[in-house]
């Protein structure tokens, strides 16, 4: 309702300002349900969940595996539902891998001083396993384009590996690649106590830089 009077004032009136009025509301409007359809997503495994059942599915590694310090966590997409899964550190999937898993079925841990369940949620995850068996069925099931740029970030890394050592790799893949996992805790506590810790996360400086290189090469060809 607020966008169609946003609209139509606009229009009767063309003025500048409940023009941008207009788009306001509706970007607001877009931002509304999209936070709707986030949080009501069905959960459709809630009969399979916590019923110390071995469960068996079959799905697609959805975005980049999680590498932390004695295990990996990759995403698994099945008919439309998301499982959150613990696999060993040292593994041969990623992303586009159509497997299947077989473990238990649970629900997210609720830890006293946060809500691991809830956090989950609002990415449309109701349901983990851990250290399920898997078996690789398919590759490159995912987007070409996002597969790609997936393979670039690795190539990156690589590089960076093969170039630097110490803290100056750590440094330098959680700034470029956007990955802390390989910063060691001693640096972290250094970050912390300086104050730069934003350093190393993805934030408005690395926006500002993108947006930049983005800005300068436009201009440049003529845009």
């Amino acid at each position: 309702v607020l966008l169609g009077i946003a609209v139509t004032l606009s229009i009767a009136t063309r003025n500048k300002q409940a023009i941008i009025f207009a788009v306001i509301i509706f970007v607001l409007a877009l931002g509304i349900l999209r936070v709707k359809e986030a949080f009501e997503k069905p959960d459709i495994l809630k009969p399979l969940r916590d019923a110390g059942e071995i469960i068996i599915i079959t799905g697609i590694i959805h975005g980049e595996p999680d590498v932390r310090e004695k295990s990996t966590k990759v995403l698994v997409e099945s008919e439309g539902a998301k499982i959150l899964v613990t696999i060993p550190l040292y593994h041969e999937y990623r992303y586009g891998d159509r497997i299947r898993i077989t473990g238990n079925l649970t629900t997210p841990i609720e830890f006293p001083d946060f809500n691991y369940k809830e956090y989950l949620k609002k990415d449309g995850v109701f349901s983990v396993m851990y250290l399920p068996e898997i078996e690789l069925l398919e590759r490159d099931k995912g987007n070409m384009m996002y597969a790609l740029i997936l393979k670039t970030k690795s190539a990156l890394r690589e590089s960076l590996e093969n170039s630097l050592s110490g803290q100056a790799r750590e440094m330098l893949e959680a700034i470029l690649l956007g990955d802390q996992s390989q910063l060691s805790r001693a640096l972290k506590d250094k970050l912390n106590t300086t104050g730069l810790s934003h350093v190393t996360a993805v934030s408005g400086m690395h926006i500002t830089i993108i947006t930049n290189i983005l800005m300068a090469t436009l201009l440049g060809i003529g845009l």
